[in-house]
C-alpha cells in the first residue's frame, strides 16, 4: 500500500443503519431486517478506518429498510448526521417512490463530498444497488477522475424481491437497465470467484472478499452451554434450506434436544407451525444481532442447512458463517460453491442432501464429546479471527488501488 493511496480521499456508499437509528428500525420494520448486510458493511467500514485518517474517509448511508407501508410502519426516515464524517440520507418511503428520493439526495451528497475534496476520490460502493451506482455514475462527467469501486455482495439479478408484479417488473428492468452503468466501475471487491462470470470484468481490477469477522470483544466458548442445543439464525427464505432444517429434526428421536430458529422470510409460517407441533423447536423470530451471537455461543451445534442446489450458492457466501465460526461453537453446513475450500477445514460437512442424512449427521454430531466439540469450535474461530478480521480484509482493498 503506498503512501499516496492513504492520502487519498474515500467515501463509503452503503445502506447501513447508524447507531442512532437502529432502534427506530427495529420497531418499524415488518420482516426481515437487514441485519447481515448491516453488519459486513460496519465490518468494512471498521477495516478501513484502521488503514485510514479520519479526514481522510467519510461515510453516507440510504439505510436498507423496506418500503411503507407494507414492510415499513412509517412513511419518512429522518436524516441525521453520526460521528464527524457520516451521513444518513432523508427518505420518503413510500413504495417506489423512494427510489427517486434516495437517488436525488444520494446524488446532491455525493457531488457536495467531492466538491469538498480535492486530490484523487474514491466512491466504494456497497452492494448493487441501482439507486447508488445511478446517483454515483450521474456525477462523474463533472468528476472525470472520480474513482468507483464495487462491493458485489450478491447478484442483482440473484437477489430476493418481496411478492407482487410490480417488485418482478421493476427488478427485470433495473436488471436490464444497470448493466450499462457497468462500464464506469474502476474496481469490483466480490464474493465469490463465480461471480466474474456473471460481470462484464474486462480490464478492470477484482479481489474476493467473501466476508468480514469484527472481533469486537473477546468470544469465549461458553463451557456452560445448554444440553444439546442447537441454532439456527438467519433468513428463512425456504431456497435456503430451513424447511429441510425442520425436516430432518423431525426424524430425530432425542427428547432432550432443542432446536432454536430466528429470522423471518417465506418459510415462516412453516417454521411457526413446527414451533407449536413440535415443543423441543423454540422459534424467536427477528431478534437483534447481539442476541443472535449470544445463542450462538451458548450452542451446542450451528447449523448453515442451504444446499448446493441452485445456481446462486455459487455466486454467494452465506454471511452466517463468519458469526458461526467466531462463536467458538462448531458449524455443520453443506459445501456450497461459493464458499472457499479453506473453510471446510474448520466445521462439519455433509454431502448427502437428503433429509434422513442431515438428521443422522445431527444425531452423530451431539454426541460428540464435548471436548472435541470445543477444539473444532475454537480451531474456526482462531481461523475467523486471525485470517478474516476487518484489518487485513480491507488491507487488500487498499492494496488493490494502489497497484492500478
Amino acid at each position: 500500500m503506498t503512501k499516496s493511496m492513504l492520502n487519498n480521499n474515500y467515501l463509503f456508499l452503503g445502506g447501513f443503519f447508524p447507531q442512532q437509528l437502529i432502534e427506530e428500525i427495529h420497531i418499524n420494520s415488518k420482516g426481515h431486517i437487514q441485519n447481515a448486510a448491516d453488519a459486513l458493511q460496519k465490518n468494512f467500514i471498521t477495516g478501513l478506518e484502521s488503514h485510514l485518517e479520519p479526514d481522510k474517509i467519510s461515510f453516507l448511508t440510504a439505510p436498507f429498510i423496506g418500503a411503507y407501508p407494507g414492510r415499513y410502519k412509517k412513511i419518512h426516515l429522518k436524516s441525521i448526521n453520526f460521528s464527524n464524517n457520516g451521513k444518513s440520507i432523508s427518505i420518503l418511503n413510500l413504495l417506489f417512490i423512494k427510489h427517486f428520493f434516495i437517488r436525488s439526495n444520494l446524488k446532491k451528497n455525493i457531488e457536495s463530498w467531492c466538491s469538498k475534496n480535492s486530490g484523487t476520490k474514491t466512491i466504494i460502493i456497497y452492494s448493487i444497488q441501482p439507486d447508488f451506482i445511478k446517483a454515483v455514475v450521474s456525477i462523474k462527467n463533472k468528476f472525470p477522475k472520480l474513482k468507483i469501486c464495487q462491493i458485489v455482495p450478491d447478484l442483482y439479478e440473484y437477489m430476493e424481491v418481496p411478492k407482487g408484479f410490480l417488485y418482478k417488473i421493476s427488478k427485470i428492468i433495473n436488471t436490464i437497465s444497470i448493466k450499462k452503468y457497468y462500464q464506469y466501475i474502476d474496481y469490483y471487491v466480490l464474493l465469490s470467484k463465480y461471480m466474474v462470470s456473471k460481470l462484464p470484468i474486462k480490464s478492470q481490477p477484482w479481489l474476493i472478499i467473501e466476508g468480514i469477522f469484527n472481533k469486537e470483544k473477546d468470544f469465549e466458548f461458553n463451557k456452560q452451554a445448554r444440553h444439546k442445543l442447537i441454532v439456527y439464525t438467519g433468513s428463512l427464505a425456504k431456497r435456503y434450506g430451513i424447511v429441510n432444517l425442520i425436516e430432518s429434526f423431525k426424524h430425530i428421536n432425542n427428547k432432550e434436544i432443542e432446536l432454536i430458529i430466528c429470522g423471518d422470510g417465506d418459510a415462516k409460517e412453516i417454521v411457526q407451525k413446527a414451533a407449536i407441533e413440535d415443543k423441543r423447536i423454540i422459534f424467536k423470530g427477528n431478534v437483534t444481532r447481539e442476541y443472535a451471537l449470544s445463542l450462538q455461543r451458548r450452542a451446542l451445534l450451528l447449523i448453515n442447512p442451504r444446499t448446493p442446489e441452485g445456481e446462486f450458492t455459487k455466486y454467494s457466501f452465506p454471511s452466517k458463517i463468519m458469526e458461526y465460526f467466531a462463536s467458538g461453537t462448531p458449524t455443520l453446513m453443506y459445501k456450497l460453491p461459493g464458499i472457499p475450500d479453506e473453510y471446510f477445514d474448520f466445521c462439519f460437512t455433509i454431502s448427502d442432501l437428503s433429509i434422513s442424512a442431515l438428521a443422522i449427521r445431527i444425531s452423530e454430531i451431539i454426541e460428540i464429546d464435548p471436548s472435541k466439540l470445543r477444539e473444532i469450535g475454537t480451531k474456526a474461530q482462531n481461523f475467523v479471527f486471525s485470517k478474516k478480521n476487518p484489518n487485513i480484509q480491507c488491507k487488500k482493498i487498499l492494496n488493490l488501488f494502489s497497484e492500478y
